[in-house]
């Protein structure tokens, strides 16, 4: 039989009607390789080939279009993707742990199909998406999630819009950070260090810089022995529970999460479960992030003795505190602003603000300490910075050229407090230097 050459969704249209005419009884609960091997046998029958397409790659095409998510099969789990972002059923862009945005070789047939691998992708969190539920948040295995529009809110040309994240913040190592240009590694090492060793912490930064999987990586690092409890607002970002061969948890992590309800008594908030598991003991508590009236509750937290890391949106380091006082004022509007701010400012008094550069690559641009003076108030002293020197911009890309810069070590009070929790002479030494 003489091959034919056709297009890829014409070889999936008869491929769909040959399954489904000729094995739909065996198909209904079969499992995939049940599948690949009657597409094999019907590429051999009808002797069908895709333009372009090898036979290999046209089988994998046609599984990811019957079994998975078309051709988004092939980026959800990798490690190096960070994001997918469809602005419409016809431009679909990944962005790569590198920074890199790129679009993809592949795009949907139309809108139609679009919607029907989105809807799909939400079945897996059972959530329904259609004109009068027009956006929705879901989650697909392996921590991705999926937030999606559509319907009333986009012009009828764009269909839908949907960003897919992955957290491989797991995957990451301090190895990677240091490589991947985020910081040198004595700033990781001031950064965790300080935080296991009883210095509250916040991780501020635009959206995409890099705070949650920072954060992630830190509180990975903790040692085992040591009471870990993280809060999230909806579905879990943090995977921090590791266990041995055997499957026995070797560290001591609880993961909660919000769940949220229109009867006001039966809402479970971040502010709630904050105040619940100060009561259960912990070591360290990490937000996922601060956004509303939890952000108050945080700070208690730490103003009581609890270890507490969190997440919080802002344009710089300096605008950090201003920014958590504006979340604190949610829950008590006539607080006086100087009486709050000395609270956040003690509440977490390092400050590791990120951002990601024109040339799409995430770095920490400062370190900073709030120093408390005698007088009672409050300097700011950066410990670390990234110095840009120039941007050199090409017709496609852009280079940022810079370095970073030691500037202050910490403050002594911090010194002492960190001794008082158990920091070693070693590490006191590497971060304060050798006393002469």
């Amino acid at each position: 039989m003489v091959k034919k050459v056709v297009s890829f969704y014409d070889v999936l249209s008869e491929a769909q009607g040959y399954v489904s005419t000729t094995f739909a009884e065996q198909l209904e609960n079969c499992d995939k390789q049940l599948l690949e091997n009657h597409l094999k046998k019907f590429l051999d029958e009808t002797q069908l080939e895709a333009a372009d397409l090898t036979a290999g790659e046209l089988l994998r095409r046609l599984m990811n279009e019957m079994t998975g998510y078309s051709f988004l099969t092939d980026y959800l789990g990798r490690t190096d993707v960070e994001e997918i972002n469809i602005n419409s059923w016809y431009d679909t862009k990944v962005t790569y742990s590198s920074g890199e945005i790129v679009p993809t070789y592949q795009q949907f047939q139309n809108p139609d199909h679009a919607i029907d691998v989105v809807r799909r992708m939400l079945s897996a969190s059972n959530m329904v998406w259609n004109a009068s539920s027009c956006k929705q948040v879901g989650r697909l295995p392996g921590n991705i999630r999926i937030s999606v529009a559509g319907f009333s809110l986009l012009d009828k040309e764009t269909s839908l819009v949907v960003s897919i994240r992955q957290v491989n913040a797991g995957n990451l190592t301090r190895e990677d950070y240091i490589n991947g240009g985020l910081a040198t590694e004595d700033m990781l090492d001031l950064v965790l260090q300080l935080f296991m060793h009883g210095v509250s912490t916040c991780f501020a930064g635009a959206t995409g810089a890099g705070k949650s999987t920072l954060l992630a990586w830190v509180i990975s690092q903790l040692p085992d022995h040591k009471r870990l409890i993280t809060l999230e607002d909806g579905p879990r970002d943090f995977n921090c529970i590791r266990k041995d061969e055997n499957g026995r948890v070797l560290n001591n992590v609880l993961h909660l999460s919000t769940r949220h309800s229109d009867i006001p008594k039966d809402d479970i908030t971040l502010a709630k479960l904050l105040e619940f598991v100060m009561t259960m003991n912990p070591d360290y508590i990490a937000i996922g992030e601060s956004k509303g009236e939890e952000a108050m509750q945080a700070v208690n937290a730490a103003n009581t003795g609890h270890v507490v890391a969190t997440t919080l949106h802002t344009q710089s380091a300096e605008l950090t505190y201003l920014r958590l006082m504006s979340l604190c004022k949610m829950k008590y509007p006539n607080m006086s602003d100087s009486f709050l701010l000395r609270q956040v400012q003690q509440a977490f008094p390092i400050v590791v603000y990120l951002d990601c550069g024109e040339d799409h690559r995430r770095r920490i641009m400062a370190i900073t300490e709030a120093v408390q003076q005698p007088d009672g108030s409050v300097r700011y002293v950066t410990l670390y910075e990234f110095v840009l020197q120039e941007n050199v911009k090409t017709k496609d890309s852009t280079e940022v050229k810079g370095f970073f810069q030691k500037r202050n070590s910490p403050s002594e009070a911090l010194k002492k407090q960190v001794i008082s929790k158990g920091m070693t002479q070693e590490w006191i030494n590497k971060i304060w230097g050798k006393e002469k």
